[in-house]
């Protein structure tokens, strides 16, 4: 809150609702007899007091860190084979790792990009020690916790659709979707998403189903269609100008983020800081 200054987005990056949040700052509030945040139509900002409280939090977590990194220390454990669906294992987990490693270099960890249904698979089976994949656990046995959920966008070459920010859902089916296969955990997700708004798959006209999300953006960047993707997949092409990125109007889909791990496990000190670290963390 303290550095989004909105309870409603702390409350939704937290998987709380907004009066279990307002409630537990209360509870501070009275623990301490002071006030810790302005309240604006804009948002909220810290009170002097509040300032105090919170660089007395940073450095307790940060202590916390360094007591799991020098208990770490003295104990190497083996490496952390942590499994992905596509979308998070090639465009979000990378930087996510490597900033574990800079807090945590003792840890060995190994990252294997695979469809969302054989990460789960290999998690129950103990290939995985840990996964991350789109949408929600569908195999007994494991449990899944929700992380931030990712904005979908329609994706199409820069000169289409100019001087626009956002695009139907009837354009968007009339110049033709390009979608992964069958089956693809994202495919799903997104299939999800549309019902969930009451839009079914079908509506759209699908120009073309591709394998990867990089032959899509190739696609799409040559012009053969527009395509619904997480932003985090097309965010360096939209930067670099490949690629512009619309809301679609009406609209404002997401999609979930889980990370799964087998119920009846116990996981190694270093799988379990790099779990704490990620659900804290979320990713880059």
């Amino acid at each position: 809150m303290a550095r989004i200054k909105s309870f409603s987005k702390a409350a939704k990056l937290l998987h709380l609702s907004q009066p279990a949040v307002s409630a537990q700052v209360a509870t501070v509030e009275r623990r301490f007899g002071v006030r810790l945040f302005d309240r604006y139509s804009h948002g909220v900002e810290l009170t002097r007091a509040g300032h105090v409280v919170f660089d007395y939090a940073e450095k307790i977590n940060d202590l916390v860190e360094s007591m799991e990194r020098e208990v770490g220390a003295l104990e190497a454990d083996s490496e952390i084979v942590i499994g992905a669906s596509p979308t998070v294992g090639n465009y979000a987990l990378p930087c996510t790792l490597w900033a574990f490693k800079q807090k945590y270099p003792a840890c060995v960890l190994r990252l294997e990009i695979e469809t969302t249904q054989a990460v789960q698979k290999k998690v129950l089976e103990n290939v995985f020690d840990l996964g991350v994949i789109e949408g929600p656990a569908e195999l007994a046995g494991l449990k899944a916790v929700p992380m931030q959920a990712e904005q979908l966008v329609a994706v199409c070459a820069p000169g289409a659709w100019p001087g626009r920010e956002s695009v139907s859902p009837e354009e968007l089916a009339e110049r033709g979707l390009l979608t992964h296969e069958r089956g693809s955990g994202l495919r799903e997700a997104i299939e999800a998403c549309l019902n969930h708004v009451g839009i079914g798959f079908d509506r759209l006209k699908v120009a073309a189903e591709m394998s990867t999300t990089d032959a899509i953006k190739s696609a799409v960047e040559s012009g053969f269609g527009a395509a619904i993707l997480p932003v985090l997949a097309v965010q360096r092409e939209v930067r670099r100008g490949l690629l512009k990125a619309l809301s679609i109007e009406g609209l404002d889909l997401t999609m979930d983020i889980h990370l799964v791990y087998r119920e009846d496990k116990q996981h190694s000190r270093s799988a379990g800081q790099f779990m704490r670290f990620l659900t804290r963390s979320v990713y880059c």
